[in-house]
């Protein structure tokens, strides 16, 4: 084999090359020109021309186009002079021009996304500056931050991207999390079909945390919320930025602690009574008192009036602020709505002898909506467990649900869905911590065990249906029907309340059902969103009164692990799962 001999580089003056009609890069683009040619102003340029020697001086370039408009635009904003040396390999002929064109053009191979993504973290984390990294190849310092993150993804996720098994999109959803074990386990805990949208990864990620956009969030404002201690992850890759707001909790108590500054203010107004609550009580029938200001339809100048008290605002008199007040709500775009000028509903209480001037105060939820609604989806599942297991009233609570239709035109209200739509509520987003409810488990290892055993063609499940035996059929239906329980509203709806049938559902299990057999409170879950007064009130009603005064002085975490250790094996629950409680939404 003979080798060729190496042509000698030769340095031409870069006003005196152009681009060769030879190149058989016909497509020209700006795309990563100004990148690379920051990269050349930082790090020089590493890969000579490939040019044709013309009889006047001048060189045509075939192979490097790319880079010699880089190094023009360079030269245009000064930064090399305009006859700077370019390092270029003369052809012999035209015909190799064409080959050598075509050959750098498709022989080279493309840096896979993730080898860029290590190489841009191995440069920060060698000790040279995001900003400098950035000016290197011609990128922002937000760029750089992008990289950095993508980077840190999983190495497992990382080679499945690699592996061709996962698209950029789905990598960009896990630098919401640093922790790759929750990483991991998102990836795990969804179905394939839900992977393909790189949503759903990000709601699993971020099912504790608070989105920016939320009321909450809007009303109590990010300055706030993090001067108080609270953090936030950013999703880099939104175009707005999206944050998150970690601590749901925290932002919760601010709020009201807002709302409750805000009704102190209406209460020097002179009101009787100020009521402030996160989410507006439409349901309760306040009466409405007449503004003094309210134009007379009859009054000839009553356009004016109207004008005067829109300017104004509606306006009360002493006495009728004596026996009135205000409520105190947040929009859904996170502002403040004041209502004044209300009545408290009359109650039997307000019509005995003496409780004329008493003013009924509705009671203050003992829980904030976000855990009432996790521990409703952790109450339904239990019970589902339980149907599960009881045929006869599977049967009956199916027949109950049925006849509701046919019978009464659908207007009974049955704890089944009876349109068989299984309201998944085992998800992450709905239970964080499944381990306080070990139903959960055994409802998905039943259903995996159901699935193993069914055809996989839906289309055949009639044809396998009739082959089985009665039993077969009869356990099937139980399950099913198990799963269509729903013992709490789902939230967003206006659907009518289940829970009164739900409960009688659970007093006609054969075996009985006791929500403390298939619940118990975790340091980790449920009683690490606790304050130290709810964790002392837990104790007292488990009759550990003296604990309960001790771990009020104590620090919220060994607070925490005290209590959790202290209910351990009691059967104490919360009030929503308490069988006389009527407050699961």
């Amino acid at each position: 084999m003979n080798v060729p001999t190496k042509p000698k580089i030769k340095y031409i003056p870069l006003n005196k090359l152009v681009l060769s009609e030879q190149n058989v890069r016909r497509t020209l683009t700006n795309a990563g020109i100004a990148e690379l040619a920051a990269n050349i102003a930082a790090q020089g340029l590493h890969q000579n021309l490939n040019v044709i020697l013309r009889d006047d001086g001048t060189a045509e370039v075939t192979a490097g186009g790319r880079r010699l408009r880089a190094l023009k635009l360079l030269a245009d904003d000064g930064t090399i002079p305009a006859d700077w040396p370019v390092p270029c390999l003369p052809l012999a002929a035209r015909e190799d021009a064409r080959e050598v064109s075509l050959a750098e053009n498709t022989m080279r191979a493309p840096m896979h996304p993730d080898d860029e993504f290590e190489a841009f973290n191995n440069l920060v984390t060698s000790g040279v500056p995001i900003e400098d990294v950035a000016a290197r190849y011609g990128v922002t310092p937000a760029v750089v931050k992008q990289r950095m993150k993508l980077a840190a993804v999983s190495p497992k996720l990382r080679k499945l991207f690699r592996e061709g098994k996962m698209t950029l999109q789905q990598v960009m959803a896990f630098t919401l999390t640093d922790d790759v074990k929750k990483q991991e386990k998102a990836w795990r805990g969804l179905d394939q079909w839900e992977r393909e949208d790189a949503d759903n990864i990000k709601a699993v990620l971020t099912e504790n945390s608070i989105p920016g956009h939320h009321k909450l969030a809007r009303f109590v404002g990010l300055k706030a919320y993090e001067k108080a201690g609270g953090t936030i992850t950013r999703d880099l890759f939104d175009d707005d930025n999206a944050v998150h707001f970690d601590n749901p909790e925290l932002l919760q108590q601010l709020a009201e602690q807002k709302l409750e500054a805000e009704a102190a203010k209406l209460q020097k107004e002179g009101w009787a009574w100020t009521k402030a609550t996160i989410d507006p009580q439409y349901a309760t029938p306040y009466g409405h008192l007449t503004p003094i200001n309210e134009p007379d339809p009859e009054d000839p100048e009553y356009e004016a009036a109207e004008q005067r008290m829109e300017e104004e605002g509606p306006q009360y008199s002493a006495e009728q602020m004596e026996t009135a007040g205000t409520t105190l709500s947040i929009t859904h775009d996170g502002r403040l709505s004041i209502t004044r000028g209300l009545v408290m509903p009359k109650s039997k209480a307000d019509a005995a002898p003496g409780k004329e001037n008493e003013i009924a105060q509705p009671p203050k939820p003992e829980y904030s909506n976000r855990l009432m609604d996790e521990l409703a989806h952790q109450h339904t599942n239990a019970l589902r467990h339980a149907l599960a297991q009881d045929p006869n009233i599977a049967l009956v609570t199916l027949t109950h649900a049925l006849t509701s239709q046919v019978l009464y035109d659908g207007r009974a209200t049955s704890a089944l869905n009876i349109r068989a739509i299984s309201f998944n509520t085992t998800r992450p987003e709905f239970v964080p911590n499944p381990e306080e409810c070990p139903a959960i488990a055994a409802l998905d290892a039943a259903r995996a065990a159901w699935m193993k055993k069914l055809p996989k063609d839906e289309g055949k499940l009639f044809a396998w249906l009739m082959k089985q035996e009665p039993a077969t059929i009869t356990e099937l239906l139980t399950f099913s029907t198990a799963l269509t329980l729903q013992a709490t509203i789902p939230p967003n709806t206006a659907e009518h309340d289940r829970r009164p049938v739900a409960q009688q559902v659970a007093k006609s299990l054969t075996s009985g059902f006791d929500m403390a057999a298939h619940w118990e409170a975790t340091a980790e879950g449920f009683l690490g969103r606790l304050s130290k007064a709810q964790l002392a009130k837990a104790l007292e009603e488990t009759k550990q009164a003296p604990l309960a005064e001790r771990i009020l002085k104590m620090k919220r975490e060994d607070a925490i692990r005290e209590t959790a250790r202290a209910l351990k094996g009691k059967g104490w629950l919360p009030t929503p799962l308490k069988p006389s409680s009527t407050r699961h939404r």
